[in-house]
């Protein structure tokens, strides 16, 4: 025999037998739809004028209230990491994690629409207060249950050749949901909060109905190798042959600078009101930012697939060096601490800022879902959704302490700052991580 011809990990089949039901479309779409909407629901309150705010829910609704109603998602997001830990570890993990979190997210938008039909007295109450905050701390539980299982669903019910597109289309609706929140609130619905509030019932029944109807916990057949070989390959985080050492520096080294990077949108509008730009017009540079973030995910997912099939460290790398040279480029072309002219003066040049804006959201988001992959192959064969549990806590944890720093960080310092950590991070992953695939091919 040729010494060529792969070895299959035992307990595998032949390549041949690997067969992509087409249900997993229907599992990715319910998945994604849950996922957005999770998303779009943590994000309700900050999509409405303060204004419109405090005059429909009373003064109980003060900016604190809101800062916490917003601040759950992360908050959340590290203290129920564990659960997403057990859950990915158990048989048909993805399953009892997209069933459980779809009726999170459901009845979190039930109990805290409830109140607004009884009256502007009641929802004005403490009461209704404490719904209100209910309803978005059971949706924030069910973010790492669907932030990080994206990788556990693509290998569970997709072939190889497909697996990262997967995963870009679910990690990147998340991120859509922050879009679909930003333009519900002031566009869609006119303010109309009732009517938005609503709307997240409407969007959510509709991943808790398909959960109950028909959501099969894996398929028929095993879509890939990986895939064949979960059910006999051992799952123990203690394997001592797990390289853990370069999925650590991945994990943690491009999770924090995610959190950076939030906070760092968070500050657009400190960074361009300097150059002349208005405040709606930040807003929808901001929108357009992560419109093409999430685009360019899923176009990213695939190009991946076809061309950059096991070399992810490359893709990554060419990412951030892109990143890197579009916020380089916006940095100095701004007023910073370290000189009062910029460099490359761009100040009344608002078309170019919102062209250096849409790089760095086209980069960033297309190294998004490579990551996540990357993290799922170093780790391998502990279980994916472990795999991007941890990574999802990271992220979670960089950006409640962003968050929670954010009143003391001045915008100039954080937009150099946010330039120099982009450059480490790019060295650290070129140079620390090194690049291994142990998944089995096919």
């Amino acid at each position: 025999m040729s010494s060529d011809v792969p070895l299959l990990p035992v307990g595998t089949i032949p390549p041949s037998a690997y067969s992509a039901s087409p249900v997993r479309w229907y599992i990715l779409c319910v998945a994604s739809l849950l996922s957005l909407n999770q998303s779009a629901t943590w994000f309700t309150f900050s999509s409405v004028n303060p204004n419109t705010i405090h005059d429909f829910f009373g003064a109980r609704l003060n900016e604190d209230a809101l800062g916490l109603l917003l601040n759950w998602g992360p908050i959340l997001g590290v203290f129920s990491a564990p659960l997403q830990f057990w859950l990915s570890s158990r048989k048909n993990g993805l399953h009892l994690s997209i069933v459980l979190a779809a009726w999170l997210v459901f009845a979190g938008n039930v109990i805290r629409t409830v109140p607004l039909f009884l009256g502007a007295t009641f929802r004005q109450n403490a009461f209704a207060f404490y719904l209100y905050q209910t309803g978005q701390i059971l949706n924030a539980i069910a973010g790492p249950l669907v932030m990080g299982t994206v990788t556990q669903l693509s290998v569970l019910w997709f072939p190889e050749s497909e697996r990262v597109l997967a995963t870009s289309v679910f990690q990147t609706s998340n991120g859509m949901g922050t879009a679909v929140g930003f333009l519900a609130g002031p566009v869609w619905f006119k303010g109309s909060i009732s009517s938005l509030f609503v709307f997240g019932v409407v969007l959510g029944a509709i991943p808790a109905f398909c959960v109950c109807c028909y959501f099969p916990a894996k398929p028929t057949t095993a879509p890939n190798a990986a895939a064949a070989a979960a059910d006999t390959t051992a799952s123990k985080f203690q394997d001592s042959t797990t390289p853990r050492a370069p999925y650590f520096i991945l994990v943690v080294s491009t999770g924090i600078l995610t959190g950076v990077y939030y906070g760092w949108q968070g500050l657009l509008q400190e960074i361009l009101s300097p150059a002349g730009v208005s405040e709606d017009s930040v807003g929808w540079i901001g929108f357009s930012n992560s419109l093409a973030a999430n685009l360019s995910c899923i176009l990213a997912g695939r190009m991946v697939d076809l061309f950059f099939a096991r070399r992810l460290k490359t893709a990554i790398v060419v990412g951030y060096a892109v990143f890197l040279m579009s916020l380089c480029v916006f940095t100095f072309s701004l007023p910073c601490f370290l000189f009062d002219d910029p460099p490359f003066d761009m100040t009344n040049n608002v078309p170019g800022l919102v062209g250096l804006l849409f790089i760095s959201g086209m980069s960033q988001g297309a190294i998004s879902p490579l990551i996540y992959e990357l993290a799922a192959e170093l780790l391998y064969p502990v279980s994916e959704g472990l795999s991007g549990g941890i990574l999802v806590l990271i992220l979670n944890g960089a950006c409640f302490a962003t968050i929670f720093l954010k009143d003391y960080l001045d915008a100039n310092v954080m937009n150099f700052a946010m330039t120099c950590f982009i450059f480490v991070v790019t060295l650290v992953v070129l140079l620390f991580v090194k690049e291994t695939y142990r998944r089995p091919l096919g």
